[in-house]
């Protein structure tokens, strides 16, 4: 007997968070449906956000450019999880037609996953809307 799978929350990502200690920084949630692949981008507010984060204030963190998450490891407790950006795939039936990207590119800081900042010929790693479309064909 095969068992469905679960679909990712945001509690699985503020546990993996949590349980990293602040070593995990980016976690990225890929949800599937018949049609559609969404990926989510969830990161941990800085310590200084307000308690509890409100909707302007996250808008906020997710209008800069880059939009950097807690470097410091946080405890549980404090860890304030967000969505910090959203790419969807839509399927298009359209023969020869290629699918629709809306929110594309995401962008995850080196800082956030080298713990350093980048040196001569380092960038943030970018994920464009060629990759989030190979991506969604191998999962559609």
């Amino acid at each position: 007997m095969t068992r469905p799978h679960k679909r990712p929350t945001i509690l699985d990502a503020r546990k993996w968070f949590a349980d990293s200690g602040g070593d995990v920084r980016i976690v990225i949630l890929i949800h599937t449906s018949e049609n559609i692949v969404s990926f989510e981008q969830l990161q941990s507010a800085l310590s200084t956000a307000p308690r509890p984060r409100n909707k302007r204030y996250i808008d906020t963190l997710c209008a800069q450019t880059p939009n950097i998450p807690q470097l410091t490891g946080q405890p549980a407790q404090l860890q304030q999880v967000y969505c910090a950006h959203e790419v969807d795939v839509t399927r298009n039936f359209v023969a020869g037609m290629p699918n629709v990207i809306d929110g594309a590119p995401m962008v995850l800081t080196f800082i956030a996953i080298q713990d350093r900042p980048p040196g001569p010929r380092e960038w943030d790693i970018v994920i464009g809307p060629q990759e989030f479309d190979e991506i969604a064909d191998l999962l559609l």
